[in-house]
């Protein structure tokens, strides 16, 4: 049985694709060594855009990558469910807010989400820009809870910088958003650093020994990530 893992928010530039990119590349290098897809379902299909420039550099693949709708995703998830490991679903993060919540495209995504990972940035009203999302997210928490397959959500901090005056409003906001809604919060931030920001679909950024700060940050981080959807390696 595969563990299904989205990273979700309808705000722009919040770093989705780019973080679906780096957790997937990680888990599936080692030392950790999954069976880890990459649904891209993004009308952008940044993640396809990303995989066919490594492929033109002679890169070798390292997670599995399907271009495909949302539909798509669903009719294929149950075999998705059998053959992998981890899957990583790339989904818009827009609401179709002419439609009924169970009928909006990327809700239809969260239904097959076991873990629902919500970034947030520094600056004013990002918190506020997801209210939309957050309350259609909990309504899907209630239909996932009479299911065998509850949808556990989790916000964090990204591409934080500490040096920031910005970035003690943000873990404040945060704080007020976990007592609100009672979703859980990662400790760790993930920095805002050059390695983060300019990953491929093949190196993995995971390093159980470098003290280079970017590379602890983000071992810090995916262990967190780990520990939260109880993988081990």
């Amino acid at each position: 049985m595969a563990k299904f893992i989205m990273f979700g928010n309808q705000k722009g530039g919040v770093g989705k694709s780019q973080l679906t990119v780096i957790t997937a590349t990680a888990l599936s290098a080692d030392p950790f060594n999954r069976r880890v897809l990459v649904s891209d379902c993004d009308s952008q299909k940044s993640i396809t855009h990303l995989r066919k420039m490594d492929q033109e550099s002679g890169s070798f693949d390292s997670f599995n990558l399907e271009t495909e709708t949302v539909q798509g995703f669903t009719m294929a998830a149950k075999n998705y469910d059998e053959q992998f490991d981890i899957v990583f679903i790339d989904a818009a993060g827009k609401l179709d807010t002419d439609q009924q919540v169970k009928d909006q495209e990327v809700v239809r995504a969260m239904m097959y989400t076991d873990y629902l990972f919500i970034p947030f940035v520094q600056g004013n009203f990002n918190i506020e820009s997801s209210v939309d999302y957050l309350k259609a997210v909990q309504q899907v928490r209630k239909l996932r809870d009479q299911s065998a397959r509850p949808l556990h959500v989790i916000g964090m901090a990204n591409m934080f910088d500490s040096r920031s005056n910005s970035s003690k409003y943000l873990i404040d906001d945060l704080r007020r958003l976990q007592e609100a809604t009672e979703i859980k919060l990662m400790n760790t931030p993930l920095g805002r650093y050059t390695l983060h920001s300019e990953a491929d679909t093949v190196r993995s950024n995971y390093s159980a020994s470098n003290s280079d700060r970017s590379l602890v940050n983000f071992r810090e981080w995916m262990d967190e990530l780990c520990e939260i959807i109880n993988l081990k390696r």
